[in-house]
């Protein structure tokens, strides 16, 4: 309760400053708090291009899921997971166990929303490795590949990538910035492929206030070092080769990676309400050039307003 009001008094003075704060560049603090014991639903567009020597492929899919968020515990808030369908051009997957569509996955999360941990995930990981197993949904080849991966995955690393519209959503999640003056940072970016991590760099600018409507417009992009980055894919793919008993492919390759997203975040809750995220990875190597670009537009709101 102390919180609930603690919240109220904050969004009282910062909706009575906003005229203040756009003409004098003052900070702005969104804080994430989102109501605890709510539902809400989420939205995905996902659109996946593979682009090999200026041939593209691509697939869509849309997908609903619902989001409650349980409790509040010291580092954040506990929450829930569940994926209520997918849809693929005419395919629709509704209430499919197995491919975990209607299967709730507990996840905590941090302060600002991010996912950091899946309960269990050990447990997690086995389920979708039977479950890859009895569909045959793969060879056996990239079976084992996968498994690889999932392998040297943490709770966290395995709720990043398992929840990555969570991660893209708490990307603009309690900020504090200040109209027109853009703020840097850099930090880790942790490897799925299970080797080093690299460096990034992330830009967030508040581009718009708009006071009405209860939303703040936030941009943001990524950087990474070309060189680091394909270094660092090359040692980690050559891991994953010598798991397999492969030796190490050392011919000509390059990578390179990029980022963005824009936001409309809600003002007094500090939740994104829609978000639309582009991340591109670009490898070469003698015979080819291959782009794969992950596009997704979300949108959450409350089920039942």
């Amino acid at each position: 309760m102390a919180r609930r009001r603690s919240a109220i008094l904050a969004w009282t003075l910062l909706t009575t400053s906003l005229a203040g704060a756009q003409e004098a560049g003052q900070t702005i603090a969104l804080p994430y708090q989102p109501a605890i014991g709510t539902d809400y639903s989420v939205v995905i567009v996902r659109t996946k291009t593979v682009t090999k020597n200026e041939i593209s492929n691509r697939i869509e899919a849309k997908i609903v899921a619902r989001l409650q968020i349980q409790e509040e515990t010291t580092d954040g808030y506990l929450a829930e997971w569940e994926t209520k369908s997918i849809e693929v051009g005419s395919v629709s997957i509704v209430e499919q166990p197995d491919l975990f569509v209607g299967v709730p996955i507990q996840v905590e999360l941090a302060a600002d929303g991010t996912p950091i941990s899946i309960p269990g995930w050990s447990g997690v990981r086995q389920r979708i490795a039977t479950t890859l197993r009895q569909r045959q949904a793969t060879d056996d080849a990239t079976l084992k590949l996968v498994e690889a991966l999932m392998q040297n995955w943490s709770e966290d690393m395995a709720a990043s990538a398992l929840l990555p519209e969570l991660a893209i959503a708490a990307l603009c999640q309690g900020t504090e910035l200040s109209l027109g003056q853009p703020i840097s940072s850099t930090y880790e970016l942790p490897n799925m492929l299970g080797g080093m991590p690299f460096e990034a760099k992330g830009t967030y600018s508040l581009a718009s206030i708009d006071e009405a409507a209860d939303l703040a417009h936030i941009s943001w992009r990524q950087d990474v070092d070309e060189s680091q980055f394909t270094d660092i894919i090359r040692q980690s793919m050559n891991s994953i080769r010598q798991q397999k008993g492969l030796a190490d492919d050392n011919s000509d390759f390059a990578a390179k990676r990029r980022d963005a997203a824009d936001c409309k975040v809600r003002m007094s809750s500090g939740m994104v309400e829609e978000i639309h995220h582009v991340a591109a990875v670009e490898t070469t190597s003698a015979e080819t050039t291959e782009t794969r670009t992950d596009e997704r537009r979300v949108e959450i709101s409350l089920s039942n307003p």
